[in-house]
């Protein structure tokens, strides 16, 4: 995030200490708890064999996310969905998500949401001189799953059932959701548009610049 700071040392002390209250904050978006509709029977599948050299990483990994309330471990489903691992280009840690094709995609319901068009960002903007972005990390853990609907999103692994707490980025109605939950967070305030994991803050002035994007990391402090 590119930030413009005022000369104002109260509007300066504030800014940092919203960034950095922000920066780790899980789950950080004040929104209502999402939904999932899931139509038809659940299904449940067993789990993947990981390959040998990958379950360290694999566990290691699951167990930070449980440890940080990403995934809460269960007993018993009558959902359960295979994990699929990934390793990027140079990241010899392993990366996984619900393999959700077979299970969870094929039985939810659609959400149908609008996103803002550039000509619309064009209008709101003329006249604004300074701009910052703001880029949410992780941005589906911002919104919290809703607690009835979190046994769709259960995943089978070697090591037990886990279910997601907050929004899975995977399925297809993730960018709709996450978009209505974003509008609801910047609802009201001035110089401010948002689309998908992308906030956009502008202001005339610095000062003007900067007192929005205060204004808008109170709503995620």
């Amino acid at each position: 995030m590119s930030l413009h700071t005022s000369s104002l040392h109260n509007l300066h002390m504030r800014l940092q200490r919203l960034i950095v209250q922000c920066s780790n904050n899980t789950g950080g978006m004040k929104v209502q708890l999402a939904k999932l509709e899931a139509e038809r029977e659940p299904i449940y599948l067993k789990r993947c064999v990981i390959p040998y050299d990958q379950r360290e990483g694999v566990l290691k990994a699951l167990k930070k996310m449980e440890h940080d309330g990403i995934l809460t471990r269960v007993t018993s489903s009558a959902w359960a969905t295979p994990i699929v691992i990934a390793t990027e280009s140079g990241d010899k840690t392993p990366r996984f998500c619900g393999d959700y094709r077979l299970t969870l995609k094929p039985r939810l319901r659609k959400c149908a949401t609008t996103t803002m068009e550039p000509e619309d960002f064009m209008k709101a903007s003329h006249g604004s001189t300074c701009f910052s972005k703001i880029d949410l990390a992780d941005a589906y853990l911002q919104i919290p799953l809703d607690p009835a609907c979190r046994q769709f999103t259960t995943i089978n692994t070697s090591w037990g059932l886990y279910q997601c707490n907050f929004f899975p980025f995977v399925l297809h109605t993730s960018s709709g959701i996450f978009q209505v939950a974003t509008d609801e967070v910047i609802h009201g305030l001035d110089g401010v548009l948002a689309y998908q994991d992308d906030i956009i803050i502008f202001g005339a002035t610095k000062a003007e610049h900067d007192e929005r994007l205060t204004n808008l990391l109170e709503r995620f402090a």
